[in-house]
């Protein structure tokens, strides 16, 4: 292994050890079997180090303890999972050494031990899935990005489970989410077998014997055993490099382990003394490693007092923790945006906007969990329930609104309108522990008095029996530009938290988007060819509008020029085929294009002198979007 090599595998032990030993023992239970998985993952690394990234190694490394713990879940018999049990003291709370820099991160309980133990008992009780999603992201501290990654699934996957996990973990436990999560991430399980400073010595020499190809590490049952001749060796070896801070070479030679000391800088000259005495090194070697174990002393030096300085902050953070998780969480009461008239409609003002938010996330989870699904497949049950279940409870807000708030669309204007959009974006962004700052809510109230003075400027300029389909581009457009100058004033983490990329101004997958105001009124006209759409399309416009065929003066009603314009105007819905299941996410653009075609249509078919009053009123009156798309033939 070369030095740079080198230096990344020491900087992944450093940064991820206790990390790691967190996440294994809390997924596992097993101490023993968590320590075996924690040093199969080193080994991993050392054989692969040119993998390990220079910066934070941790999302990385994760990624790759996660495989062992799966690994080691698949040989352990149910028989042998045990319920896992908290280190505590007799008060009831964590108990940890301050005094040993080695020991675990200081931590605090967010409750008494038998709230702990409870909470621990709803988390077993869980499905497989959202307990494992719940135990990495919370106890282990991965993002919902790297669980996705470790368990080769979608993000917005991984993110569902968490919401249904935490959903049913409110039943068993007192306390909002906010409460429980914290609980997780403070929850002590203890030091691995034997103690912190055995298993760093087992993890570290077994991670640095294998990244030399040495035989000295037999793998045995998911674990290394070190042949006694070359311990004294290796050792040596992993104080040389640096690699084993914390600890000093014992008197003894040769076979028998090193005696361990509470916190040990390498001596260089003692240092040099073993190995001569032992005959480990030549002269030189000697000179070399006691030259850079001298300078390795000097850096250990003052990493430990910046690991007490960071340890004193870290107790002072999590003192605070305890007081702010032992009081009431507050929660703010009311909108946050009320510009405009109707910010003063009662249902504004007394909606409970932290359950519209909580719906909404749900309700895109099991969208975009069925979008991924390969076509054809059917999604489980409770995802379906789970979409029906908040699909109702955002519709308690719609009954409230129809008629109160101002829209030309036929469903979902008043959950598109944008005092509806913001105060949903608010408290979905203040649950997620990214709330809008005082100058973006400055801002977008802004942003909201201009768009209603614009659209009470749009309403009042229409004539009467103007064509519905103008009135609904009109709106649409106009919404459309509020959600781009909305997303314009969001910081990077706050726009990923509310838009998923592959989802985002994609028709029925974003709640955010105008399209929700269309996807039920605008007709989808499908095909496998151009010839095909256009027949079908020509039907369902005869159907549609009571247009004959021929007039009773015997007059041909021609759609075909009406039909090519539209046809030509809709290019970006059909120049590339997709998938019957696919057809209906269409992007807002491509949308718009079909709307101003349709517009267009109407118009073309109102010139018409032949149509009768009642022709002439059910186009007037329709609010669809005319949407072709081309599809791939069944057979393919």
């Amino acid at each position: 292994m070369n030095r740079h090599d080198r230096e990344r595998l020491e900087h992944c032990f450093e940064r991820c050890a206790r990390r790691a030993w967190r996440l294994a023992r809390a997924w596992l239970r097993s101490g023993d079997d968590a320590s075996d998985a924690v040093q199969q993952a080193f080994l991993v690394a050392a054989r692969k180090p040119e993998r390990i990234p220079s910066g934070d190694p941790w999302p990385w490394f994760s990624t790759v303890l996660v495989h062992e713990v799966r690994n080691a879940r698949r040989k352990m018999r149910p028989t042998l999972f045990t319920q896992f049990a908290p280190v505590a003291d007799p008060e009831g709370e964590a108990s940890f050494d301050f005094a040993d820099p080695h020991a675990e991160a200081p931590t605090t309980a967010a409750m008494r031990e038998e709230d702990r133990e409870r909470l621990w008992g709803a988390l077993d009780s869980l499905p497989e899935a959202e307990r494992t999603a719940l135990v990495l992201t919370y106890v282990g501290g991965m993002t919902h990005a790297a669980v996705a990654t470790a368990l080769e699934v979608p993000r917005q996957t991984v993110t569902a489970r968490i919401r249904r996990g935490l959903e049913k973990l409110r039943g068993s436990f007192r306390g909002g989410d906010e409460r429980i999560t914290a609980a997780l991430a403070v929850y002590p399980v203890g030091s691995p077998p034997g103690g912190w400073e055995s298993a760093l010595v087992q993890w570290q020499s077994a991670a640095l014997t294998a990244s030399s190809g040495s035989s000295a590490a037999l793998a045995v049952g998911g674990g290394i055993v070190m042949k006694k001749g070359l311990w004294g060796a290796a050792a040596a070896g992993l104080v040389a490099l640096g690699f084993w801070s914390g600890f000093e070479v014992g008197e003894s030679k040769g076979t028998k382990a090193p005696e361990t000391t509470e916190l040990a800088v390498v001596d260089p000259v003692r240092l040099a003394r073993d190995a001569e005495e032992a005959g480990w090194w030549s002269p030189d070697e000697i000179a070399s490693h006691t030259e850079v174990a001298a300078t390795r002393a000097r850096a250990q030096q003052e990493e430990i007092e910046e690991l007490r300085a960071e340890r004193d902050a870290l107790v002072a953070q999590l003192e605070e923790a305890r007081t702010q998780l032992s009081a009431p969480v507050a929660r703010s009461a009311g909108p946050t945006f009320t510009f405009g008239e109707f910010g003063a409609l009662a249902a504004i003002r007394e909606a409970n906007w932290e359950e519209m938010a909580d719906a909404s996330l749900a309700v895109g989870d099991a969208i975009a969990e069925i979008y991924r699904l390969e076509p054809g497949t059917s999604p489980e049950k409770a995802v379906l329930l789970s979409l029906q279940e908040n699909v109702e409870r955002m519709r308690k807000y719609e009954y409230r609104t129809i008629d109160k708030l101002p829209t030309s669309a036929k469903h979902n204007g008043e959950l598109t309108h944008p005092i509806t959009l913001t105060n949903l974006l608010a408290a979905r962004l203040a649950r997620a522990g990214l709330p809008l700052s005082e100058g973006q809510i400055e801002a977008i109230n802004e942003l909201g008095e201009r768009f209603e003075a614009e659209f009470a400027a749009l309403r009042a300029s229409y004539p009467d029996g103007a064509l519905r389909a103008q009135r609904v581009l009109d709106e649409y457009l106009l919404k459309g530009a509020f959600t781009d100058d909305l997303d314009s004033l969001l910081t990077a983490a706050q726009r990923d938290e509310v838009h998923d990329p592959e989802t985002h101004r994609i028709a029925s997958l974003d709640l955010y988007c105008p399209s929700l105001m269309i996807i039920h009124t605008s007709p989808l006209i499908v095909g496998t060819t151009p010839t095909e759409i256009r027949d079908k399309f020509r039907t369902l416009l005869q159907h549609r509008y009571a247009l004959s065929p021929e007039t009773e003066a015997g007059d041909v009603i021609d759609l075909d020029a009406a039909i090519d314009a539209w046809w030509e105007s809709c290019t970006s819905l059909t120049e590339v085929a997709v998938h019957p299941a696919r057809a209906k996410n269409y992007t807002f653009d491509q949308s718009v294009h079909a709307g101003e075609a349709t517009v267009a249509l109407l118009r073309e078919i109102l010139s018409r002198r032949e149509l009768t009053e009642e022709s002439r009123t059910q186009i007037l009156e329709d609010p669809a979007f005319f949407i072709p798309r081309l599809t791939i033939p069944s057979e393919a």
